[in-house]
C-alpha cells in the first residue's frame, strides 16, 4: 500500500504505516513492504523503530523510497546503517519525549505560581451524601441485581451505576 510523504495528514499515514508493519510482523512473511514512508522524515515516532526492529527479528525487508534504505542487505542480514540509524533516530525520540516532559512541567509550575490551580473545581465532584440521595434507587436495585440489570431497570448509564457502586463500598 503506497504512502503518499507530502500528506498532510501525518496522524493517518502514520497509522496506516504502523497498521501494515504490525500485520507484516505479525503474518511472518518474507514479504517485502515497499512504500513512501514518513518512518525517517522530520519526525520520529518511537513505534516504528521498535516496529523496524521487529521487521529485522523476523526477516522481513522494509524500503523507504525517501531515503533510499533497506532493513536487510541481499543476503538477509541487518543492514549496519539501518542499525546506526534507527539507534539514533530511538534517542532522538526520547529526547523529544524527554523535552514534551519537561516544557509540560515547567508550564503546570509555571501556571501555579501565577495563582493557577489544577484539578477538580472545588464542589464539582458529589459527597458520598448526595450520591446516596440522587442515585437511591440504583443503591436498591445494586443490593439485589447486578450492574447491567440496575442499568436497564434504573435508566442509570453503566459507568454511574459503577461509580456509585465504587464510591459507596457496595461490593
Amino acid at each position: 500500500m503506497p504512502l503518499n510523504d507530502g500528506n498532510r495528514h501525518f496522524a493517518t499515514v502514520s497509522k496506516t504505516l504502523s497498521k501494515i508493519l504490525r500485520r507484516l510482523v505479525a503474518s511472518q512473511s518474507n514479504a517485502i513492504c515497499a512504500c513512501v514512508s514518513c518512518l525517517l522524515s522530520d519526525y520520529v515516532n518511537h513505534v516504528h523503530v521498535a516496529l523496524c526492529q521487529q521487521l529485522i527479528e523476523c526477516g522481513i525487508n522494509l524500503y523507504i523510497q525517501k531515503k533510499q534504505l533497506t532493513l536487510l542487505d541481499k543476503e538477509g542480514n541487518p543492514s549496519l546503517f539501518v542499525r546506526i540509524m534507527t539507534s539514533t533516530l530511538s534517542t532522538c525520540a526520547q529526547l523529544e519525549r524527554d523535552n514534551i516532559s519537561f516544557r509540560l512541567q515547567s508550564g503546570r509550575k509555571r501556571y501555579i505560581e501565577k495563582g493557577g490551580k489544577l484539578g477538580r473545581k472545588v464542589g464539582s465532584v458529589k459527597t458520598a451524601e448526595q450520591m446516596k440521595a440522587e442515585y437511591r434507587e440504583v443503591i436498591s436495585l445494586l443490593r439485589k441485581v447486578g450492574i447491567r440489570d440496575v442499568e436497564k431497570l434504573g435508566g442509570k448509564g453503566v459507568s454511574t451505576v459503577q461509580r456509585v457502586k465504587c464510591r459507596l463500598n457496595l461490593w
